[in-house]
């Protein structure tokens, strides 16, 4: 590994540093290591949520359709595949508008790697949020619209647990 590649800047999910987030504002779930990289002047907290324009807290959400992020980039204007809170509004486009603004600052600070809090409809990296074929929010496998926008334009995605065993992510402290 370059030296490069373990100083660069990091996108990380605003709730691994101990951020109160759209989602549950009272749920805790900071990482250690994480918040010594933004100690360290290395990492940039952002929550694509809130970004978005979503209200702070927010109902929970997942996605509708039978998709997960991929899908929701592909047909986004007028496909199935949704981002729905359990009260029935529909997230999507403050999902994509908020995605889309974290790409620009990742690009703005040269960011090659994110960090991102693993199962939300946003940040999910191995697992997301969606209603099952009962109508009931349940977590699956697949990846959230941010996850999914910078992996699609080369920038590596981890979860703070992939992240540790990683070969090519910045050391973790």
């Amino acid at each position: 590994m370059s030296s490069s590649e373990n100083t660069g800047m990091v996108i990380v999910s605003a709730c691994l540093t101990g951020m109160h987030t759209v989602n549950y504002p009272s749920y805790e779930c900071s990482d250690e290591a994480v918040l010594r990289l933004l100690a360290e002047g290395r990492a940039i907290p952002l929550c694509p949520e809130q970004i978005g324009g979503l209200p702070t807290p927010r109902p929970p959400a997942g996605f509708v359709g039978g998709g997960t992020g991929a899908e929701a980039w592909t047909g986004a204007r007028g496909c199935i595949v949704r981002v729905v809170s359990t009260e029935g509004d529909d997230f999507t486009e403050a999902f994509l508008r908020g995605a889309q603004e974290i790409l620009r600052v990742a690009k703005l600070a040269g960011a090659k790697h994110a960090i991102l809090h693993d199962g939300s409809p946003s940040c999910g990296v191995m697992r997301t949020s969606v209603y099952n074929q009962a109508g009931e929010l349940v977590h699956d496998a697949g990846c959230g619209v941010l996850t999914w926008l910078l992996q699609a334009n080369g920038i590596q995605v981890d979860s703070p647990e992939s992240w540790r065993t990683s070969s090519s992510a910045p050391t973790a402290p």
